[in-house]
C-alpha cells in the first residue's frame, strides 16, 4: 500500500470528524484572503457569491476572521464525509493535523499516530503561517465593515501581491 493510499483510508475511517465539531469558538477553519480566491475559482463563483454563502466573518473586538460557515457544528462543503472543495480547500484544512496555533498535531486525528504520513501538511505550515499574517495585516488595514468590502479589498490588495494562487 502507497503512503497516500494508507493516507487516504486512515482518513476515510475516521468519517472526516475534524470536519464535524466547528462551534466558532474552540474549533473553526480560518480563512486567509487567498483561500477565498481559490475557492471562488475553483467553485467558479465571483468573490460575492462566496462570501455571503460560504464564509462566516467574526468580530472579536477590533479583529476579524474570516471563516467557513457550518451548519450544525459540520463544514459547509463536508458531504457523505467527504470534502467537496478537497483539490482547493483552505491552507488550515491543508496543514491539518498539525495545529498552527499551538504547533502540534491535534491527537483527536487518527493522522497523529502516524507522523511519519504528515510530511504534507508541514509542508503546508509555512505557507498557512505567511497567508494569515498577510490576511491579518490587510484585515487591520482596511478594517471592512461588509462582504462588499472584503470583496474590494481582495481585488484591491491580492492583484499587487504574489499572483501565484495555488489551486491543488
Amino acid at each position: 500500500m502507497t503512503y497516500e493510499e494508507l493516507k487516504y483510508r486512515i482518513c476515510r475511517e475516521c468519517g472526516a470528524r475534524c470536519c464535524k465539531r466547528f462551534d466558532y469558538k474552540n474549533w473553526f477553519v480560518t480563512l486567509s484572503l487567498r483561500d477565498i480566491v481559490r475557492i471562488s475559482e475553483g467553485l467558479g463563483k465571483d468573490l460575492e457569491y462566496v462570501l455571503n454563502n460560504y464564509i462566516e466573518i467574526i468580530r472579536i473586538g477590533s479583529s476579524i476572521i474570516l471563516t467557513l460557515k457550518v451548519i450544525n457544528r459540520v463544514c459547509i462543503f463536508l458531504r457523505e464525509d467527504r470534502c467537496t472543495i478537497q483539490k482547493f480547500k483552505p491552507i488550515a484544512c491543508r496543514v491539518y493535523p498539525v495545529y498552527i496555533p499551538g504547533m502540534y498535531i491535534d491527537p483527536q486525528c487518527p493522522l497523529s499516530k502516524y507522523p511519519e504520513l504528515l510530511k504534507d501538511e508541514e509542508m503546508y505550515v509555512y505557507q498557512y503561517v505567511k497567508e494569515h499574517l498577510e490576511t491579518q495585516k490587510i484585515l487591520e488595514e482596511y478594517s471592512p465593515k461588509s462582504i462588499r468590502d472584503i470583496a474590494w479589498i481582495i481585488r484591491e490588495t491580492l492583484k499587487d501581491l504574489d499572483k501565484n494562487i495555488e489551486t491543488s
